[in-house]
């Protein structure tokens, strides 16, 4: 029996970066009447209202990670382009 020859894989391209990840989130019935009046009088709808709210609050962070090992736990910030906030430290 003939032993067929291994097929060299091609390289893959490296995949762009997603700008954006989906979450899911359990609010109470008041706080999604509020959030659905906030976000009617900024003109958005509320999925891209909590967006922002989000980008806004979480802007000014930094994070820094304190642990001894080489593993960062793969935690990737965009803004600065460092892993952890390691090259913000």
């Amino acid at each position: 029996m003939a032993v067929k020859p291994r097929k060299s894989r091609i390289p893959v391209a490296p995949q762009a970066r997603k700008s954006d990840c989906y979450i899911s989130v359990r609010i109470a019935v008041t706080a999604n009447a509020k959030l659905a009046a906030l976000s009617a009088l900024a003109g958005m709808d509320k999925s891209a209202y909590v967006a922002k709210l989000i980008s806004d609050n979480v802007a000014g962070l930094i994070l820094i990670d304190k642990r001894k090992s080489g593993d960062h736990g793969g935690v990737h910030d965009e803004a600065d382009g460092g892993i952890d906030g390691a090259e913000a430290a």
